[in-house]
């Protein structure tokens, strides 16, 4: 896994809820995917040409973060979203942690991990996250998140 150059974002106009929205971009042209979010915080790769979107919602005093996992075809497989309401964060110290995994620091002190699954994984709705992740109803997931607490080393 490392960074992915040339990706960007170009936002849409929001949805009717008020959600941001942007396409992605490679190499400032439009690659046919739309993803959740306003602002590219960061973006990540692996051999096989899959790629981790993380973007901001751009929305101050109530942040959340949105992941975006798209296939070498850029499709997206699995999104999931970040945040909780009144409670306002920011991105910080991404680390990378091959081959699969990526820590960053959001909303507060701890840590939010990433993990790509090589196969479609089993989860259980309402069940399988943490609190503050919010999934569309499904039975399966690409990748895991996982939250760590201040001095917490946790697991996936």
């Amino acid at each position: 896994m490392q960074p992915a150059p040339g990706l960007s974002l170009q936002r849409l106009p929001d949805t009717a809820a008020g959600l941001p929205r942007a396409a992605v971009l490679r190499h400032a042209r439009p690659c046919g995917c739309v993803i959740d979010g306003a602002q590219l915080e960061a973006a990540l790769c692996w051999p096989d040409g899959w790629t981790l979107l993380i973007a901001s919602a751009d929305c101050p005093f109530e942040e959340s973060l949105h992941l975006s996992l798209l296939d070498a075809h850029d499709r997206v497989l699995d999104c999931a979203g970040i945040g909780m309401a009144y409670a306002n964060g920011w991105f910080r110290e991404l680390r990378l942690l091959p081959p699969d995994s990526v820590r960053f620091g959001f909303l507060g002190n701890g840590e939010w991990s990433v993990r790509r699954l090589h196969t479609r994984g089993w989860r259980m709705p309402l069940f399988s996250e943490p609190v503050g992740v919010r999934r569309r109803f499904g039975w399966r997931r690409w990748f895991v998140i996982g939250r760590h607490e201040s001095g917490n080393t946790g697991t996936d």
